[in-house]
């Protein structure tokens, strides 16, 4: 039984994830001098008005390619009106079209890592609509319908509560041989009777106490119908509220582990519920019914935005849980016994926070944590952040399921554990907290951090934390111009404020704005940028001799209030990037910080090499920014240019 039970769990486990594609990148080096470039009211770094005719037309094309998803200009007003309006209105013109809203999907599911799911299809003949396994992803379909409404993006993205998905491409099913000629709704008729007439035996196993007759009768696939008979038959794995579904049975499969986790009579509740729950799918099901049975139908539409299908009175009550984390994300990134949500953390930090785990020594282990992961180094500089990040999905086991209410947690390997030894790692000693779990800015100014939870906890941090509206920028920025070109740090976050300001305000046109003044920029204008090169800076910003655009920014937030020409904090001084000597055997200059010891300008490999211990060291007295909170992602971009320097 145990056997063909896991292979019950097997199947609930379903879908792809894709990984993202790069766009095209070009070695990255020392930033040369950047260009001293005026500034404009709204926009930082708006297209400048002098841009010839072809350079106007050229942009023209580059930006209707990217802000409606490669569309042709042909479908748009006269080209040569275009040309002659302001090019601030021209992105508003393209953005007051479906196909903008179709490259919001399209970026969305960039953001959430899966850039390789393609929107479009073609279902034959030279006709393209909708993917269907594009439609799969509710999290991007939920949030973009929402924001053509007028709704608020984050809000939509990061909501609580998801919504079941199409039903109408589930193939013909039937056990015993399957009758493509019986209409959908005939079968899912004849798969519910024929599960549900051994009712009765269910019933008496219960009566009677015996786990392991009811267990058999429930899950085991040589009866005549199985509870994942059941499951195929209402809609298909994966294309039909899988989710609401698993988790309806999962108090049956924790019974069938462990028959002291509820009473044969709680069980026997939970079975009359179910088979209420399944009358209500197969009615949703039912009513999404095409015409003709033609199941493509429902995807022959032009724009996401059109899509009609995704909400049903008749199930809308049994919306799923954290739609963005779906089937795809569960069975892609699985919690194991040994990772315990740490690759679901991960992914977290790195896709929402731009945190890419760079390990930096910088939190001491003798100071913080124990175990393995406490006692090494190069262990604990990412596990201090991470750990606290898995804890959010502590009750999601296997599938993505929720063991909240149950004393045991399965793992997606099938290990199981007692969930209260499970999430001793979690707890915490201190008064002011009862879990160590949150997202972790610095571990000893405790309260520049962010701690909760619960998963909603999650999703509330995603709507707020401003380095997520950091990420989201700089993700934007990759998007529309290729993830190897540098900017400006100190641009991009003058855009993240912008935004956060205007969202108070206006939600969407807020939203809308961020991508305005990416295809408003001089890198977007730019025909031919080099990838190493910044051609966009905050309105703050002094050029001329400024230390290199990937990592200025960085300096003037955290560092040069100590470190400027000033009186220079150890002879240091960090806002100039300046010739400091030349090559003995080429002559060729060579450019670093005025870094002067005594009356020595030291070497740009020793001045790197100090400010990179210094960095990094686990010693809060020495640490840089002395006594300051440095955001990890800002310290990992500064660690990796100083290597990529020594």
């Amino acid at each position: 039984m145990k056997l063909r039970f896991n292979l019950t769990l097997m199947i609930l486990v379903l879908a792809s994830f894709e990984g993202c594609t790069k766009p095209k990148s070009s070695d990255d080096g020392d930033a040369s001098t950047p260009l001293n470039q005026s500034q404009n009211d709204e926009f930082s770094r708006p297209v400048p008005l002098t841009m010839d005719s072809d350079t106007k037309r050229w942009w023209i094309s580059k930006a209707n390619r990217t802000m409606r998803l490669s569309k042709s200009l042909q479908s748009m007003k006269d080209t040569a009106e275009l040309e002659s309006l302001p090019a601030e209105e021209i992105i508003d013109r393209m953005q007051n079209t479906k196909d903008f809203y179709d490259m919001i999907a399209d970026f969305t599911s960039y953001w959430l890592g899966n850039k390789g799911l393609d929107i479009w299809a073609n279902y034959g003949g030279n006709t393209v609509h909708i993917s269907r396994n594009f439609v799969r992803n509710t999290a991007v379909i939920n949030s973009v319908k929402k924001f053509y409404d007028g709704e608020d993006y984050f809000g939509s993205l990061f909501s609580t509560n998801g919504f079941p998905i199409d039903a109408g491409y589930s193939p013909a099913y039937l056990k015993n041989g399957t009758q493509p000629q019986i209409p959908h709704p005939e079968i899912r008729q004849k798969i519910r009777d024929g599960f549900w007439k051994n009712k009765q035996k269910l019933t008496d196993f219960l009566n009677a106490n015996d786990a392991s007759g009811f267990c058999n009768a429930l899950f085991d696939n040589e009866t005549e119908f199985s509870i994942a008979d059941l499951f195929f038959g209402i809609g298909g794995a994966g294309n039909f509220n899988s989710d609401v579904f698993s988790k309806k049975i999962l108090a049956f499969q924790m019974y069938c582990i462990d028959p002291t986790s509820a009473s044969s009579s709680e069980v026997l509740q939970k079975l009359n519920d179910f088979e209420t729950t399944s009358d209500q799918l197969i009615a949703g099901a039912n009513a999404m019914q095409p015409p003709n049975n033609d199941y493509m139908a429902a995807f022959r539409k032009d724009h996401v935005v059109d899509l009609n299908f995704l909400k049903n009175s008749s199930y809308d009550q049994l919306a799923a849980d954290y739609a963005q984390f779906d089937d795809d994300f569960f069975s892609k990134i699985p919690n194991s016994s040994t990772n315990r949500n740490r690759k679901r953390a991960a992914w977290v930090l790195k896709r929402f926070f731009c945190d890419d785990l760079t390990p930096i020594n910088v939190e001491a282990p003798s100071e913080h944590g124990d175990g393995v992961h406490g006692s090494q180094a190069s262990c604990y500089s990412c596990h201090y952040k991470l750990d606290p990040m898995a804890g959010y999905f502590r009750h999601l086991g296997n599938g993505g399921r929720s063991y909240e209410k149950f004393s045991k947690i399965i793992y997606d390997d099938f290990a199981i554990s007692d969930r209260s030894e499970y999430e001793k790692p979690w707890r915490s000693s201190s008064s002011e907290r009862s879990w160590n779990i949150g997202y972790i800015r610095d571990l000893k100014r405790t309260e520049s951090n962010t701690y909760g939870e619960t998963f909603g906890d999650l999703l509330q941090l995603l709507k707020t934390a401003p380095e997520v509206k950091q990420c989201f920028v700089k993700r934007v920025a990759q998007y529309m111009l290729g993830e190897s070109q540098t900017m400006d740090s100190g641009y991009l976050n003058a855009i993240a404020d912008r935004f956060v300001a205007s969202s108070k305000v206006n939600a969407t046109q807020a939203f809308k704005n961020v991508f305005k003044e990416i295809a408003l920029s001089n890198t977007f204008v730019e025909k031919d940028p080099i990838s190493s090169q910044c051609y966009d800076f905050a309105a703050s910003s002094a050029q001329g001799s400024r230390a290199p655009c990937r990592i200025a920014s960085i300096l003037e937030r955290n560092c040069t209030s100590c470190h400027s020409s000033n009186g220079p904090s150890g002879g240091l001084d960090l806002t100039k990037w300046s010739k400091i000597g030349a090559d003995s055997v080429t002559g060729s200059s060579i450019f670093g910080f005025p870094h002067v010891e005594g009356e020595t300008q030291l070497s740009k490999s020793e001045s790197l090499k100090r400010i990179n211990d210094r960095l990094q060291t686990p010693d809060s007295n020495l640490r840089m920014p002395l006594m300051k909170t440095m955001p990890s992602a800002e310290r990992e971009e500064l660690f990796l240019w100083l290597q990529k320097n020594l």
